[in-house]
């Protein structure tokens, strides 16, 4: 018995890319929701956005490894609530 394992003469390729780019436009879209639905100082949200839209990969690796470090540091630091002293009773 002799197995050998033939590969056709590239009729895998295409497929191989197709799930490459579903998979990253996939990362894409959820990296842009994520930053839509998280809240940011100032202008860090239109900087992120346009940045991830403009420059998909990079942006996704820099968004990943900066911006969403930047949110979960400062999460649970919002804006401070201001509370009567009567409204605990």
């Amino acid at each position: 018995m002799n197995y050998t394992f033939e590969i056709p003469d590239g009729s895998w390729m295409p497929i191989i890319f197709t799930v490459i780019i579903c998979l990253v436009l996939v990362a894409w879209i959820k990296t842009l929701i994520e930053i839509v639905n998280h809240e940011y100082s100032g202008h860090h949200k239109i900087v992120w956005l346009g940045l991830v839209a403009v420059m998909p990969l990079i942006g996704m690796v820099l968004y990943y490894a900066l911006g969403r470090n930047y949110i979960i540091g400062n999460r649970g630091q919002s804006d401070t609530w201001i509370y009567q002293e009567d409204e605990f009773v």
